[in-house]
């Protein structure tokens, strides 16, 4: 189940809806999908999808998920990127269908200062590979800010 920014419950397939629907509008959007967890008694996996109108704001959708509670810090970072892409890639078949034509952006919750620096390498390689562009700290903020708030 998927989150309006206003907390509205809707399915994966309303939200791919809503997001081909703004993006027909002709607005200049540009799109965005970030993950961050935080470890509970479970990991709780919450993955952002952001649509920024340039100079006007913008509209977010989220989902949360709990999974086992996570051993490692690459388990982490990995289990977080692959939420970020398996989005990525069904937006954009949706997206191609609809001939529309946007860039999407993976977030990445990683940066140079602390643990994850080790990781910037890998994650970013990986999601470059998968066509995407990546971004991480400070650049990062549908992963970093938005994610990271609703996953505490």
């Amino acid at each position: 189940m998927w989150r309006t920014g206003s907390k509205e419950r809707i399915t994966k397939e309303q939200m791919f809806t809503r997001v081909r629907e703004r993006l027909r509008q002709g607005y200049k959007y540009k799109l965005y999908i970030g993950t961050d967890s935080m470890v509970h008694a479970k990991s709780k996996v919450v993955t952002v999808v952001a649509l920024h109108e340039v100079g006007s704001g913008g509209i977010f959708f989220s989902k949360t998920l709990f999974v086992k509670r996570f051993k490692d810090l690459r388990t982490k970072i990995y289990t977080e990127t692959q939420e970020s892409l398996s989005i990525a890639e069904e937006l954009s078949s949706i997206l191609f269908e609809a001939e529309l034509d946007y860039e999407i952006k993976i977030h990445s919750d990683i940066g140079r200062n602390g643990d994850t620096k080790e990781l910037i390498n890998e994650i970013t390689g990986w999601v470059t590979a998968m066509g995407y562009e990546c971004s991480i700290k400070p650049n990062s903020w549908s992963a970093s800010t938005i994610a990271d708030k609703l996953s505490k």
